[in-house]
């Protein structure tokens, strides 16, 4: 736990220190959007020059974490989430000097996320030891707008934490969402 709150407090070091600087990137847009792969509605609100946090709640296939969840094989579960998300874009005045896209926020971040997972609508191969379980952890990733399109893929360690206190934690996780823009920019 104390790893966690370290990692979180410099996480809003960094976020402050880089809103401290000069910033010539078009200030980050609250866009409600519609997510495909992953299928949800999500909400990502800016915090600060450089920072927003997504709101995202919806359906997700699901991997199972050791202590958490049990089964043999290939195993999954697809059950319903809220998803919120922290993420610090550190590149966007790089890319306004490039020329690049910076519509729908996009860019690259640093940020931290903290998933909760309920009943499972469908299992393959696994049972959990409770109905809701909790997934934290630092994430990288990139996102990127097209007009109405957007992509979004990251990665990084999950902890997962159920409501008995069972703990699992798998090293490497991602995501990959393709959704719709519903902002009228």
């Amino acid at each position: 736990m104390k790893k966690i709150t370290l990692l979180i407090t410099l996480l809003i070091i960094l976020a402050m220190q880089g809103n401290a600087q000069q910033n010539n990137a078009p200030s980050l847009e609250r866009i409600l959007r519609i997510n495909l792969l992953n299928p949800s509605v999500e909400l990502e609100m800016p915090i600060c020059d450089k920072t927003v946090v997504s709101i995202n709640t919806g359906v997700s296939l699901n991997g199972t974490y050791d202590n958490v969840s049990w089964g043999y094989g290939v195993t999954y579960f697809i059950a319903p989430n809220l998803d919120v998300k922290y993420k610090y874009l550190y590149n966007r005045t790089k890319r306004a000097r490039k020329g690049k896209n910076l519509k729908g926020n996009s860019g690259n971040y640093w940020g931290f996320k903290c998933q909760t997972s309920f009943k499972e609508l469908y299992s393959h191969n696994v049972s959990r030891e409770t109905n809701t379980q909790f997934v934290v952890g630092p994430v990288w990733g990139m996102q990127r707008a097209s007009n109405k399109i957007h992509f979004l893929w990251d990665i990084g360690p999950s902890l997962c934490i159920d409501t008995e206190g069972n703990m699992g934690f798998f090293p490497i996780s991602f995501k990959i969402n393709l959704g719709f823009n519903l902002s009228k920019k």
